[in-house]
């Protein structure tokens, strides 16, 4: 993506990394924080969608909308029955992704979203897995919408087109961070609970449902899927989804090392005190580690989920800083899973269950099918048992 003009590749990397924003940006907004001309801002952009095959997305404020975010992770020690599962998991609307993964926990992962009072729905559908064998363990988390964390260029070295990974300066970006005050994270850590729902209907639902497929979907193709006029959608857009704030973040979809050197994962961080938590997350801005993270707290305990991406050599080196954090207090525990990418499932928000002003959430299939598996597992496992003792009379 890089040419041999070194002014136009810092503005491009400036490009990228305003593209990680909280909340919808303007070109305008974009051309007057890199400091050129609107008509250059269109061209970069330009050239990111088009030549570079660069995708920006959306992510919705799902508590505004009534939803609740949740993050899980499954044990599954069968590789057949991990399949099965994921196929399972994966077909339900309301799963946004799906993934198996190796590390702390071998089995699979899942990005769901619950509409808010039916929480227990889907607990009592992992409980099931877990009481009639289908998996070993889980654990599931309500924690906030997604956040960014600005992927960007800070050890990226212009001059050699290399990234230059300085993991001892991030452990003292950290340490040197973990007093400050901790005011922003306090607002996050009541917002999660407390963002209120916001009025929604269909229309809102579909733009967001497009903003997060390409934030650049014209109006007139999203009014034309709807069957209304553009200035309608239009109006839904300024007034509904803009002024109620219902896209959480923006976040441009690329990778910085070749697919084949590309390691994801996610790691379950716990903190001593939401200061260190801040700390953290500040000290991992505009470096070349993460992408996302999500809050929640359990036992007093400020914690986060954080989406990784980096080369594998890196990713250990990555659990060293960790470790070193660990043993300083500023960390109490961590615990890091990674992501087999090319067998994953994503998609957007299902705005089509959304119906007379309420989600419906119906998950009677899902059980029906994880009923037909443990009842499948049991005639095996009695068959198995059958043909054991029939070995040991002989």
């Amino acid at each position: 993506m890089w040419s041999s003009n070194y002014e136009y590749n810092r503005v491009m990397a400036g490009l990228i990394e305003l593209c990680f924003s909280d909340g919808l940006l303007t070109v305008k907004d974009i051309a007057s924080s890199l400091g050129v001309s609107l008509s250059y801002a269109y061209f970069l952009l330009k050239r990111l969608r088009r030549d570079l095959n660069f995708t920006i997305r959306a992510k919705p404020y799902y508590e505004k909308l009534g939803l609740r975010f949740a993050p899980c992770f499954m044990s599954v020690s069968s590789l057949s029955t991990k399949k099965a599962l994921l196929e399972v998991f994966a077909s339900l609307e309301y799963t946004l992704y799906a993934a198996p993964c190796d590390g702390h926990v071998r089995g699979l992962y899942f990005d769901f979203v619950v509409p808010m009072g039916c929480e227990g729905e889907l607990l009592a559908l992992l409980e099931f897995c877990s009481s009639s064998g289908l998996i070993d363990n889980y654990s599931l988390y309500f924690t906030s919408s997604p956040n960014n964390v600005v992927m960007g260029f800070e050890w990226y070295d212009f001059a050699s087109h290399q990234w230059v990974y300085r993991w001892q300066e991030l452990v003292d970006d950290v340490v040197k961070r973990a007093d400050d005050s901790g005011f922003e994270f306090r607002a996050l850590a009541l917002g999660y609970e407390q963002a209120g729902t916001a009025k929604i209907d269909w229309l809102d639902l579909l733009i967001l449902h497009h903003l997060e497929l390409d934030i650049f979907t014209s109006l007139k193709s999203m009014a034309s899927v709807a069957g209304v006029t553009p200035q309608d959608m239009g109006y839904h857009f300024k007034n509904h989804v803009v002024k109620r704030g219902l896209v959480k973040v923006v976040r441009p979809y690329w990778v910085h090392v070749p697919l084949q050197n590309l390691c994801m994962g996610v790691i379950d961080l716990r903190f001593s005190k939401l200061s260190c938590l801040e700390g953290f997350i500040k000290a991992l801005n505009r470096k070349p580690i993460a992408y996302s993270y999500t809050y929640y707290q359990v036992d007093s305990s400020p914690s986060i989920l954080l989406g990784c991406a980096m080369p594998f050599k890196e990713f250990s080196m990555f659990m060293s800083c960790l470790d070193e954090l660990r043993s300083l207090g500023l960390l109490k525990e961590f615990r890091e899973l990674f992501l087999d990418i090319e067998n994953s499932r994503g998609r957007a928000l299902p705005y089509e269950l959304f119906r007379e002003g309420r989600w419906i959430y119906d998950i009677e299939s899902c059980f029906s099918k994880l009923a037909s598996m443990a009842e499948a597992q049991r005639v095996e496992a009695k068959f198995a048992r059958a043909a054991e003792r029939a070995m040991e009379s002989k």
